[in-house]
C-alpha cells in the first residue's frame, strides 16, 4: 500500500511544531505527535517536543526486538534523555519539565503504537471507527455539558514523580481506503467519531486542516494539531 499524509498545526501561538513523519532506515514510516511543558500546567514547549522528535526515532531505529518491543525501548531512551537534559526543580513553580506524545509505526500492511499522554489514534474503514488506543485521560465534570480533561499520565523529571511507561498497541491490520487519524483526545472529544469520519472522507485536499478548524470552532484547547494518514 501507498500512504498520502496530511499535518496541519495551527500555530496561533507562535511556532510550535508538534509532528514528526520519517521513514527509517529499517523501511518502518514512524508518526509522532508530541507536547511539553516547562510548568505545571503548561502546554507546547518547543524545546521539550524537539527532543521527543530528536531522541524517539534515533533510539527505535537503534534497538532491536520485535516493534512493539522496540518502541517500549525508545519509550525509555526517552525518559533518560529527559533526566539528563531537563532536570526539574523541586520547587513549586519553578521548571518543572514533562512530555507527552504518541509514535505509531507503519510496517507493510500493520501499524504499532506508543503512548504516554493524552494524544490517540484512531483508524478509520468506511467513515466507521473501528480501531483506537486509549488516552490517558481523567475527566471531571464540568459545568453544564463540558467535562474538563485532565491528562493523568506523563513523562516528567520532577522529583518524587512516579515513573510512566508507556502502553503499547498493535498490530492493527491495514486495509486500502483506511485513514488513520492522529490527535489530542480532546480534538476528538470535539464530537462523534461519525463527524470525524465524515470529515476525512470528504475532505481530499487537507483534511488534517479541516479537523483542527472544526475542532477549534467548538474549543480550541489542545486542538491545535492533526496529522491524517491515508493508504491507497
Amino acid at each position: 500500500m501507498r500512504l498520502t499524509v496530511d499535518t496541519y498545526t495551527d500555530c496561533t501561538e507562535g511556532e510550535r511544531n508538534r509532528t514528526l513523519l520519517r521513514t527509517l532506515p529499517s523501511g518502518e514510516t514512524l508518526f509522532l505527535l508530541a507536547d511539553g511543558s516547562e510548568t505545571a500546567f503548561a502546554h507546547s514547549y518547543q524545546p521539550i517536543m524537539d527532543l521527543v522528535k530528536e531522541c524517539f526515532p534515533q533510539a527505535f531505529s537503534d534497538s532491536v526486538g520485535s516493534i512493539l518491543e522496540r518502541l517500549l525501548l525508545a519509550s525509555m531512551a526517552l525518559e533518560s534523555a529527559m533526566y539528563q537534559r531537563f532536570p526539574s526543580s523541586e520547587q513549586f513553580g519553578e521548571n518543572w519539565y514533562s512530555a507527552t506524545f504518541i509514535a505509531v509505526v507503519i510496517l507493510g500492511n500493520q501499524s504499532f503504537s506508543a503512548w504516554i499522554g493524552s494524544q490517540e489514534a484512531k483508524l478509520f474503514r468506511r467513515g466507521r471507527c473501528v480501531k483506537a488506543t486509549a488516552p490517558h485521560v481523567t475527566l471531571v465534570p464540568g459545568i453544564g455539558r463540558n467535562d474538563f480533561a485532565v491528562t493523568s499520565k506523563i513523562l516528567s523529571t520532577v522529583p518524587g514523580q512516579d515513573r510512566a511507561q508507556a502502553d503499547v498497541e498493535g498490530p492493527w491490520g491495514l486495509q486500502t481506503e483506511d485513514v488513520l487519524v492522529i490527535a489530542d483526545y480532546r480534538l476528538f472529544a470535539s464530537g462523534s467519531d461519525d463527524e470525524i469520519g465524515n470529515i476525512v472522507a470528504n475532505e481530499l485536499t487537507s483534511p488534517a486542516k479541516a479537523l483542527v478548524e472544526w475542532a477549534q470552532r467548538l474549543q480550541h484547547s489542545f486542538a491545535q494539531s492533526s496529522l491524517v494518514v491515508r493508504f491507497v
